[in-house]
């Protein structure tokens, strides 16, 4: 049992009142109560010490024998970094930290949509174990699953002092410390700017005692329609398409305001990696880095067509880094296919920790200390959007179900304008390369030939073989992991002909069709 725990509090600088979990979700979103939160970051070092918290000086920090724990999560930001090849955003911090340790070249999400993908991430479980499968501010009122542990509950375990700076998504801000366990949080709601945690953090490094500690740092500067830009167009240089390069995936076109978008998501990238440089630099004054295991990724793609919210890889390929200092290798490129179940498992198996019976992912740590071992853990990963979409991906083919294939947003690739929502997270004023109505039921791409997956191979009788060894995989997993998707009654022919085909699978592998 852990005692002397520290009553959880939430402080926005002492002058913003603490949101109504009542009142509709765009009113917590209005830009009064972001407005102070620069002079928040002013002021902050003067609350630490009204709060008489002991200050130490950065030359007398001591080396803890347990490491402490910075983990950075981003917004929507997929592999848009310089160090995974995106030659037009600038982000040097992050691209350092990328020297300094480890880059995992092929983690995918194990959702495309925000809190699934982090619950998968802070738990080590699908959302299938999780329970978490829709976003926390859905009408389901989905929350992790009082059975399963988040990483800050099990660090707890360990000897940690727990702190949230920025964004969390795992959780509804009613719904917090029911499913987490944080000892202190800083600019939790609403979400600030990245700068403002950044200073937070910076702030509370000199109150903390020798307790080891575990503070998970959010941004949501990456998240396409947020409110950042209007109140800081002034103060902030965003890149401006005549100016600036922009990176124009090769699926969409480019258009005036796509372009002013993708500048827009250029900006918040740089913003983002300006508070990774704070942080570091706040780490290594303190002489804090060398015991410091410094982990930062990403929930999912960005926020444009085709990406977030979709199981093409620009929606599941996210950015993955870690660094430890006499543990983990400079500059190392992990090629082996992950998923975000892994995370916790290979942070485990980096400190050396026993790994709890509820983590499904594989841990990757031997891989990390010794770069020659190149076994392939994962030979197939999953991934899923809410009741949608399910995929099952190798290193050669893509394979997608879509169950409700009318109501797709977006289809593969659709020539449509879209309308700009500052509260949504769709990119507005894109164009895709094609017209067409409809998503198809199921899609097979080779990803050697069509890394674009523009080339739906379904039903082609050369890839008749492939198709039904990835369609067995995604019902297996669908199954053995009792995905809502399976259970209930058709609600139409094509849901009718899904149920067919998975008591067809049932009766081939188990001889029932009970599900």
């Amino acid at each position: 049992m852990r005692v002397g725990r520290v009553q959880p509090r939430l402080l926005v600088s002492g002058s913003f009142p603490s949101p109504d979990p009542k009142a509709p979700l765009a009113l917590w979103w209005q830009d009064p109560l972001r407005l102070g939160f620069r002079n928040a970051a002013q002021t902050l070092g003067a609350d630490f010490e009204q709060r008489g918290q002991k200050m130490k000086d950065a030359d007398s920090a001591t080396v803890h024998q347990t490491p402490n724990i910075v983990f950075i999560t981003w917004h929507d930001a997929g592999r848009w970094f310089g160090c995974y090849g995106n030659e037009s955003v600038r982000t040097p911090h992050v691209d350092q930290l990328a020297a300094e340790g480890v880059r995992f070249s092929n983690m995918f999400s194990a959702c495309a949509l925000c809190s699934p993908s982090r619950a998968a991430i802070m738990t080590g479980t699908h959302g299938q174990e999780n329970g978490l499968m829709f976003l926390t501010f859905s009408p389901q009122d989905n929350r992790i699953h009082r059975h399963i542990s988040h990483v800050t509950q099990l660090v707890h375990e360990k000897g940690y002092h727990t702190a949230l700076f920025g964004v969390q998504h795992e959780a509804a801000p009613q719904h917090v410390h029911e499913v987490m366990d944080y000892d202190e949080m800083f600019n939790a709601w609403p979400w600030p700017e990245a700068d403002v945690s950044a200073s937070a953090f910076d702030s509370w490094l000199d109150t903390r005692d020798e307790q080891p500690f575990f503070a998970q740092i959010g941004f949501f500067e990456s998240h396409l329609g947020t409110q950042f830009y209007e109140q800081d167009r002034k103060s902030y240089r965003f890149p401006e398409p005549e100016t600036e390069d922009l990176h124009i995936p090769p699926y969409l076109e480019s258009n005036d305001v796509g372009m002013k978008t993708v500048g827009i998501l250029q900006g918040y990238l740089q913003r983002g990696d300006e508070a990774i440089g704070k942080i570091l630099e706040s780490l290594k004054t303190r002489g804090l880095e060398d015991n410091t295991l410094v982990v930062m990724g990403v929930d999912h793609g960005v926020g444009l067509p085709r990406s977030k919210a979709s199981m093409y890889d620009p929606g599941i390929s996210v950015s993955w880094l870690m660094r430890l200092p006499g543990v983990i290798p400079r500059a190392l490129v992990l090629p082996a296919m992950a998923t975000h179940v892994d995370v916790l498992p290979t942070l485990y198996g980096l400190l050396g920790w026993e790994k709890p019976e509820q983590f499904l992912g594989q841990d990757f740590s031997g891989q990390i200390r010794d770069p020659a071992n190149q076994e392939e853990l994962n030979e197939m990963i999953f991934a899923q959007v809410e009741e949608g979409q399910r995929c099952v991906r190798t290193r050669d083919y893509k394979f997608i179900r879509n169950f409700y294939p009318n109501r797709m947003e977006y289809h593969p690739p659709v020539k449509a304008e879209l309308h700009y929502d500052s509260h949504q997270h769709r990119t507005p004023g894109r164009r895709l390369s094609e017209i067409n109505v409809h998503s198809a039921p199921v899609e097979l791409y080779d990803l050697n030939d069509d890394p674009n997956e523009f080339s739906n191979l379904a039903g082609d009788p050369e890839y008749v073989a492939i198709q039904k060894q990835m369609d067995d995989a995604l019902w297996q997993f669908l199954v053995e992991h009792d995905d809502f998707i399976i259970h209930g009654p058709a609600r139409s022919k094509h849901q009718q002909a899904i149920q067919d085909e998975l008591e067809q699978y049932l009766r081939e592998h188990n001889g029932s069709e009970s599900v």
